[in-house]
């Protein structure tokens, strides 16, 4: 898949080999993880996976596909990229990713955590048809919504999910 689009290189994020600076609210972010612990992840919340399997207590990772993009290449192909928006301790990431990034993810992370629901079919035409773009953009936020309520996922240390949503540097360092 293409590198994803970090939406104007905005700070730092995920990176596996890169050192990670201690952010200035730790001791908050630490409060929040906490609080999730306190309730056993049971909580639920507009935008929120609370509530995953596996051990630990899930994050408070906000996810949402608000739009897409349409791009014309050099061969007049069209690309569609879905602009996820991501939220983990009030800390927001914007990326873009075309839909074979998400089967790029989907790979990385089912061999994590095993079977996850398939992604939207591929047609050989019309996949930048608007009822089939309308279509994957749902069912890829509530993939991605499902994804990131697994700690499997989360915590894999390639980092795949994390980098795949741009996730700043302290959002890194307070999932770990």
């Amino acid at each position: 898949g293409k590198a994803p689009d970090k939406g104007g290189g905005k700070g730092e994020t995920c990176s596996p080999l890169a050192a990670v600076p201690a952010p200035a609210n730790l001791g908050t972010l630490a409060q929040e993880v906490g609080n999730l612990s306190q309730d056993g992840g049971k909580g639920k919340s507009k935008g929120s996976t609370k509530g995953g399997t596996g051990s630990g207590p899930p994050l408070p990772i906000e996810i949402s596909i608000p739009r897409t993009e349409a791009e014309r290449g050099i061969l007049r192909q069209q690309t569609i990229f879905y602009v996820v928006q991501s939220r983990t301790f009030g800390l927001p990431s914007e990326v873009r990713h075309a839909f074979e990034d998400f089967e790029t993810l989907h790979t990385a992370v089912e061999s994590k955590v095993g079977r996850l629901p398939p992604l939207p079919p591929t047609y050989w035409y019309g996949n930048d048809a608007p009822e089939t773009v309308a279509e994957r953009q749902h069912r890829l936020e509530a993939l991605l919504r499902q994804i990131v309520g697994l700690p499997e996922a989360v915590g894999d240390g390639e980092e795949a999910l994390l980098r795949f949503l741009g996730l700043p540097k302290a959002a890194c360092a307070a999932v770990r």
